[in-house]
């Protein structure tokens, strides 16, 4: 008999072994399986296994390249070992995933280049007042500072009279920087002298050496490693301006995420400061104005306020980059400044409503709206700013660059790339040409896992000078690669392009569009093809098609994107039980067939329901159809979905169909509540959703193509045999066939299940397919020397004449998608319409941008016409709101009960379990605050 109990040789009063009590041994053979029996089968156990899938699985192969920061001295890149996403909306965000934690990329992927700092005039003074400030945050202010992508920069820190030993040590550790000049006051002179002082070191400097950019930095704040860079770029872009905000997250004792800003222009800012402490300014409107922080220490707390306004009244104001890029630490209170802004309506508070009261009542406040874009426009290529940025001596970066940060099969393959360079060493800059706002940035917080330089263009420079600043962008961090997706404007930009960087390789990848056979893509390739010194197709046919419309064959290399097969896996017999009643409302018992199809006729969509008809003939009832597509039909060669839903209910058929149309947030949900997946296209390509399919080991029956055969032999899959000249009835017998012995075949399902899973490990998951990215791009450089090595050698980057191409191309994605590639859009979409009380305070807390926070904020302003029964607590529930913007979802701060409200379509209904409440998924998103408990108002 084996021992129950083993010799434990730290505790030797153990090591006499003993005899199990009969009470021991019923719990051990009897009681405990059936309580684990009882947890397995609980609802939230099985709830929680499919949730799980929904969670993309981190690296597999980047186990030992744990991440950090460099050593000195040492240029390689590594990631951090357990990446976080970095969101950018108050309901996912999280506040300990600030810039410089371990879980985001090390602070070292930008460094200085000291002979460049020394040539170049620093474009920005940070102005830093201190005493004895802590060393641990002032050291990690120091990290987001030295780690900016523009490294032009000048730090000047006013010591106040710091006495703390440790904030002494650090002041002079810091001071070797040679960025950084440390002036030290002989006694405390407060804030807003400490920071004139730096203001008037600023102003005595000669005019050719002087930053032409001002910005105040407390001693613990943070910021995110483009900030700068960013912010400048967009002024400099809109020299109208002279001022530039960012969004705000508030971290440290309070956790909220601010949206206000210089956006929000005179609505609010005479009754409250939401422009960023950490605002950039520029050095002529101080200089112009005379404006300076305020002295006085009746107005202790408000020095920035003061100077915004003051600026405000001299006419400058400027604009905000819609990312939250300032991270303001909320300190305990033992350390907190007792200013007049936590004093509430003091007097000196009052005294500055009254101070700037006339820029409201005058109408004269500088509301300077963004110009719009011009026709043709002149395209500015170079900036005057000069970037000390070092050049990675491995010279291991790489550009991506696509249209928008959407989950598109080639966004996700961009992500997939970006992880893969990351772990290999790479620093990659990553961006998109359109800013389009929710859905436009879905994959961004995913993509700042693995590097900090992450752009839209749109919103922040106008789109005259987007050319130049992806040019500058390039030559800054001495990248060579530019791989690029689906993006129009740069095959239209390439002739320029390829002009102003002779020595960078441009590589486009296309993808498959299953709404289209022929993509506009396609053809810009060709086109183009004398300018890119690699083109990428995601399979072989694909290619096929590239050379079928004249590209050359030996410029193309076949890359397939593949799939996560740690996200998509198989599932328990009681989790897809499970997954069958949530999902889809049905029996365990019954078969679910997994249709994914376009509605065009190659993918023949129309056979389903005849398909469903067959089935029912054939004696089955225990079965039922999900029919998904991301098609809306009505294009040329396509079936209507109305059309398949009529069809649908004229044969009686909505017992065993369910049809889902449009964007699926999650198919691996459909995918575990399935037992088989049915492909009936004829098309080549082997979709993404029938790669999942194999990967969760479904039974697949699947249409013979040249495509989809390799993959499903060798037992993997079921092959059927019809072409797309086959008759409308012989294909639908032959599919209710193949169907039928599936749904028959019962254990069989699960063999063949494995097979397409080891299968799709080893053919489809892009792990192993996308290592083919680094022969690749060996290959364009070749190719791209070979190239350049035909062409004229006199012609010097100085004398590059004006390429009309970028006018073209900007004039024509400014007439097919102005509101994308505007910046003035972009601003505009910030404004919101003015409001009044609890609507005011959401506004100011959580900002208005889009439509869904518009009616966010209007349904928790009428929350008083729709009370419900149960007492609803409506104070309570819009102060709780003002910590969890745009939340449907609110919970209760007041209590630590797990109470809350939940919104049911057209009021908050009051819950006091969430587990009784579909709230239950979303307790994570719960902050870290608790209000006192307030009388309703």
């Amino acid at each position: 008999m084996p021992q129950l109990y083993r010799r434990t040789s730290g505790r030797p009063h153990l090591l006499k072994q003993g005899r199990r009590s009969p009470v021991v041994v019923a719990f051990l053979v009897v009681i405990q399986p059936l309580f684990l029996w009882a947890w397995y089968r609980h609802p939230s156990t099985l709830r929680s296994a499919v949730s799980h899938l929904h969670v993309r699985s981190a690296r597999s192969f980047a186990a030992g390249g744990a991440g950090g920061a460099a050593t000195a001295g040492d240029d390689r890149f590594s990631p951090p070992a357990f990446p976080l996403p970095v969101h950018h909306t108050a309901a996912l965000l999280d506040y300990s995933n600030h810039p410089v934690a371990p879980s985001r990329p090390p602070a070292t992927q930008f460094r200085l280049s000291p002979t460049l700092y020394a040539q170049a005039t620093p474009a920005v003074a940070v102005v830093t007042a201190t005493r004895d400030a802590r060393a641990d945050w002032l050291r990690q202010t120091a990290q987001s500072l030295f780690g900016q992508s523009l490294q032009s920069l000048v730090w000047l820190i006013v010591d106040d009279a710091s006495t703390d030993p440790e904030a002494v040590d650090a002041l002079r550790q810091l001071a070797k920087d040679p960025r950084v000049v440390v002036l030290r006051n002989d006694e405390g002179l407060g804030v807003g002298r400490s920071r004139n002082r730096a203001l008037e070191y600023v102003a005595a400097m000669a005019e050719d050496t002087r930053p032409r950019y001002v910005v105040s930095l407390e001693d613990d704040d943070l910021l995110e490693l483009t900030a700068l860079e960013k912010v400048v770029y967009m002024l400099e872009s809109n020299n109208e301006w002279d001022l530039g905000g960012f969004h705000v997250v508030r971290f440290g004792e309070e956790n909220s995420l601010g949206l206000g800003g210089l956006h929000s222009g005179s609505r609010h800012l005479v009754s409250k400061n939401h422009v960023p402490d950490a605002a950039v300014v520029t050095t002529r409107a101080l200089l112009k104005s005379g404006c300076r922080y305020e002295e006085d220490d009746a107005f202790f707390g408000a020095e920035n306020w003061m100077l915004w306004l003051c600026l405000a009244k001299e006419g400058h104001w400027g604009g905000t980059v819609p990312e939250a890029l300032f991270w303001h630490r909320i300190k305990p209170a033992a350390h907190k400044r007792r200013s007049i802004l936590t004093l509430g309506p003091a007097p000196t508070s009052l005294l500055i409503k009254e101070k700037y009261a006339a820029l409201i009542s005058s109408g004269a406040f500088p509301e300077i709206a963004p110009r719009p874009a011009e026709q043709l426009e002149n395209v500015r290529w170079d900036f005057s700013l000069t970037n000390a940025l070092a050049r990675p001596a491995d010279e291991k970066t790489l550009l991506l660059l696509l249209p928008t940060f959407k989950p598109t099969p080639a966004g996700q393959a961009a992500l997939r790339q970006l992880e893969l360079l990351a772990v290999n060493g790479y620093r990659v800059t990553v961006v998109a040409t359109h800013f389009r706002p929710v859905d436009g940035l879905a994959l961004r917080p995913e993509m700042m896992k693995w590097t900090h330089d992450v752009h839209v263009l749109p919103s922040y420079v106008r789109p005259s000078d987007a050319p130049g600043y992806l040019k500058n962008l390039i030559r800054s961090r001495g990248i060579h690669d530019v791989v690029f997706a689906e993006s129009e404007l740069l095959y239209e930009l390439l002739p320029a392009l390829a002009e102003h960087l002779p020595d960078v390789r441009f590589v486009d990848y296309l993808h498959v569009d299953s709404s289209s056979e022929t993509p506009r893509s396609f053809l810009l390739s060709t086109i183009s093809e004398r300018f890119t010194a690699r083109t990428l197709a995601s399979s072989q046919n694909v290619a096929a098609k590239l050379v079928s419309g004249g590209h050359a064959p030996s410029s193309i290399g076949v890359l397939p994107s593949g799939i996560d097969t740690q996200a998509f896996f198989p599932v328990s017999r009681k989790v897809r039980a499970f997954a069958k009643r949530e999902l889809l409302e049905v029996f365990d018992k019954t078969t679910v067939i997994l249709v994914s199809s376009p509605l065009s006729a190659l993918h023949r969509p129309q056979l389903m329901p005849e398909l469903v008809s067959a089935l029912q003939t054939q004696g089955h009832s225990r079965f039922l159809v999900v029919f998904i597509t991301s098609d809306v039909g009505g294009g040329d060669d396509t079936v209507s979905l109305d059309t398949l839903n009529r069809e649908i209910a004229e044969r009686n058929l909505a017992k065993h169909v369910r049809v889902f149309a449009g964007h699926i947030e999650h198919p691996e949900s459909y995918l575990a509540a399935s037992d088989i997946f049915l492909r009936l296209s004829t098309s080549n390509e082997a979709s993404i959703m029938l790669a999942e399919a194999m990967a969760m080991g479904l039974s697949v029956v699947s249409s013979r193509t040249s495509g989809v055969a390799e993959l499903l032999a060798d037992g993997a899959g079921m092959l059927i045999d019809s072409p797309l000249e086959d008759k409308h009835d012989a294909a639908v017998a032959k599919f209710a066939h193949a169907v039928s012995l599936a749904i028959a075949a019962g254990p069989d399902r699960q063999r063949q299940g494995a097979k397409a899973r080891a299968v799709a490990q080893d053919k489809l998951d892009w792990r192993a397919t996308q290592m083919g990215l680094f022969d690749e791009l060996r290959i364009a450089k070749h190719a791209h020397a070979k190239k350049q090595g035909k062409k004229l050698s006199w012609l010097k980057t100085s004398q590059v004449p004006v390429n009309p191409a970028a006018h073209y191309a900007l004039q024509a994605v400014l007439m097919e998608n102005h509101d994308e590639t505007d910046f003035a859009v972009s601003q505009n979409r910030l404004k919101a319409p003015p409001r009044a009380g609890v609507g005011k305070e959401l506004q100011d807390r959580c900002g208005e941008t889009n439509p869904d926070m518009t009616a966010w904020i209007d349904s928790l302003e009428r929350v008083d016409n729709c009370r419900p029964k149960v007492e609803l607590l409506p104070r309570r529930l819009q102060r709780s709101s003002a910590f969890q913007c745009s939340a449907w979802c609110i919970w209760d701060l007041t209590t630590e009960s797990g109470a809350g409200w939940m919104y049911d379509g057209s009021c908050f209904e009051r819950f006091e379990d969430a587990d009784k409440t579909w709230c239950r998924d979303w307790k994570h998103t719960r902050p870290k605050v608790t209000l006192s408990a307030e009388d309703e108002a």
